[in-house]
C-alpha cells in the first residue's frame, strides 16, 4: 500500500495521518518520506510557537481570537514547509530510515564533504558597501546627545533600557510614574520597532505620537495613521513633529503635557499608572477608547526590563 503526498495539505486533516498507519507497516517509502515530513512540520510548529511566546504581549489587536488564528496559521505554515522541502530536516531522516533511498542518490548524498544545510537555513549575508569615514561638524560633539542606532531597536529590553533614564527625568519633572511614560511610548512604537521615519531614511523620533499642530515650527513627518472616528477605525494621513533624538522627543513630551491646559489632571497622578492613563484617554490624548486599558496592561511588561 502506498501513500501519495500532496503538495498542499491542509493541517487539521486527520484522514491523512489515518493512512500512515498500514502503509507503515508494509515498509513503504512513499509512508516514510510522509512520516518524515509530518516530524518536520511539527518542529517547525515548536520552532513558530516559540517565537510568538517571546514576544511582548500588549498589542493593538492581541486577543484570543487572534491566538487562535497565529496558532492555526503556525501549522498551515509548518506544513506547507515542510512539504516544499523546508529545513531539510525530513530529507535527512529519509535517508536514514530509508537505506535503498541513499543508495539510489548515489555516493555523494552520504559524503560528509558533500552535505550542506540548505540555503533557507542559513542565508547567504550579502556584502554591506562600506561608507566613507564622515568628517563630524566643528564643534558638534561636545553637546552632543548619547548616540542612538537609527534603525529600530532590536528589543523591547533595549527599548525600555534606552528609555529608561528619560523616562525618569519626565516622571520627576511631571509627578507621574515613569514606567507609564515608557508603556505609552510602547504602544505609540510597538516597542520602538515602528518609528516613524523620513522619506530619506532618518527616524523622526517622535516616540509618543505627537501631531504636529498649527503652534509647532519644528521638522515633521508624514506617515498614515489609525484613528477612532464616531466609533469607526479609519486610516488617513497626518503631520506629526519629528525630532533628532529620543532626548529631545521626551523632552518635548514633557513640555506637551505640563504646559497644555487640556492635560492639567495627567501631572501629579503619581506613582498610579493607571490614573495616569485614564488621565490621558479623558483629556483625549488619543481616539482609541480602550488606550488607558492598554497602556496599563504594558506597564507589567515594562517592569522586568525597568529595573529601579
Amino acid at each position: 500500500m502506498s501513500v501519495a503526498p500532496t503538495n498542499s495539505a491542509f493541517f487539521g486533516d486527520t484522514s491523512a495521518l489515518a493512512n500512515l498507519r498500514p502503509a507503515a507497516r508494509e515498509n513503504s517509502p512513499e509512508a516514510v518520506r510522509e512520516v518524515a515530513e509530518q516530524f518536520e512540520a511539527l518542529f517547525v510548529q515548536m520552532m513558530l510557537k516559540e517565537m510568538r511566546s517571546a514576544t511582548i504581549q500588549g498589542g493593538l489587536f492581541d486577543s484570543f481570537q487572534m491566538d487562535t488564528y497565529h496558532e492555526m496559521f503556525d501549522k498551515q505554515v509548518a506544513m506547507d514547509m515542510a512539504r516544499s522541502g523546508g529545513l531539510g530536516l525530513a530529507d535527512m531522516m529519509v535517508r536514514q530510515l530509508s537505506p535503498e533511498a541513499a543508495r539510489q542518490e548515489g555516493a555523494e548524498a552520504t559524503d560528509p564533504e558533500e552535505m550542506h544545510w540548505p540555503e533557507s537555513v542559513v542565508p547567504a549575508r550579502p556584502e554591506l558597501p562600506v561608507a566613507p569615514p564622515v568628517e563630524p561638524a566643528p564643534a558638534a560633539r561636545a553637546s552632543e546627545s548619547p548616540a542612538y542606532r537609527d534603525e529600530a531597536f532590536s528589543s523591547p529590553a533595549e527599548f525600555v533600557s534606552t528609555l529608561a533614564p528619560l523616562a525618569r527625568r519626565a516622571a520627576a519633572e511631571l509627578d507621574v510614574p515613569a514606567e507609564a511614560i515608557i508603556a505609552q511610548s510602547a504602544l505609540e512604537t510597538g516597542w520602538g520597532r515602528h518609528v516613524m521615519h523620513h522619506g530619506d531614511g532618518r527616524p523622526a523620533w517622535n516616540l509618543f505620537g505627537i501631531k504636529a499642530g498649527s503652534d509647532w515650527d519644528g521638522e515633521t513627518v508624514s506617515v498614515m495613521t489609525t484613528e477612532v472616528i464616531d466609533g469607526e477605525v479609519v486610516r488617513e494621513r497626518a503631520e506629526f513633529r519629528a525630532y533628532d533624538s529620543p532626548d529631545e522627543a521626551v523632552a518635548d513630551y514633557t513640555r506637551f503635557l505640563g504646559e497644555r491646559a487640556r492635560y492639567r489632571d495627567v501631572p501629579g497622578t503619581g506613582n498610579d499608572p493607571r490614573r495616569f492613563a485614564q488621565a490621558l484617554q479623558a483629556a483625549g490624548y488619543a481616539t482609541d477608547p480602550q488606550y488607558a486599558d492598554k497602556i496599563t496592561r504594558i506597564v507589567d511588561s515594562v517592569r522586568p526590563h525597568f529595573g529601579t
